[in-house]
């Protein structure tokens, strides 16, 4: 809800400017199903991530707990870039981000020949979500676990 409130304020926000400067001549109905799509897209992610958090936080007992360890995720996938290059096709902040923008999770290849790493694509954004629902059941699933054995007497 969050994120559709944002994006409508966006569009407030530059549609002064697109009719003084620009030009709206452009704008149909593909363009609002285009930005339907969109919204609905971050608005499913965003969901996806607060389920995380919050199983994280039953997991943990804390929400700083949660805090950190997605902190602590976001800045483990910066540095493992470099390190575990071949699995980050995987990683649900990459697929979040293919699914988000409609995009293609790519994955690298190190080229022995010309010793050198490359990109190319692994999946698109239908897959892509798949993979970040499967980590949420995951998650979820731990979760769950743990609120049974440990908070259900």
């Amino acid at each position: 809800m969050i994120h559709a409130a944002l994006l409508a304020l966006l569009v407030v926000a530059v549609m002064p400017a697109a009719w003084w400067r620009g030009s709206t001549a452009g704008i149909d109905s593909a363009f609002w199903t285009g930005v339907g799509w969109t919204v609905l897209r971050g608005a499913t992610l965003s969901a996806f991530v607060a389920l995380i958090a919050a199983s994280l936080t039953v997991i943990a007992r804390y929400t700083a707990a949660a805090i950190t360890v997605l902190f602590g995720y976001a800045i483990w996938s910066l540095a493992g870039e470099t390190l575990l290059r071949e699995f980050r096709h995987w990683g649900p902040i990459e697929n979040g981000m293919a699914f988000a923008n409609n995009g293609d999770a790519v994955r690298y290849v190190y080229d022995d020949l010309e010793m050198h790493w490359y990109e190319v694509v692994a999946h698109g954004p239908a897959s892509a979500v798949v993979i970040v629902a499967v980590a949420v059941v995951v998650i979820g699933s731990l979760a769950a676990f743990f609120f049974q054995r440990r908070d259900i007497t």
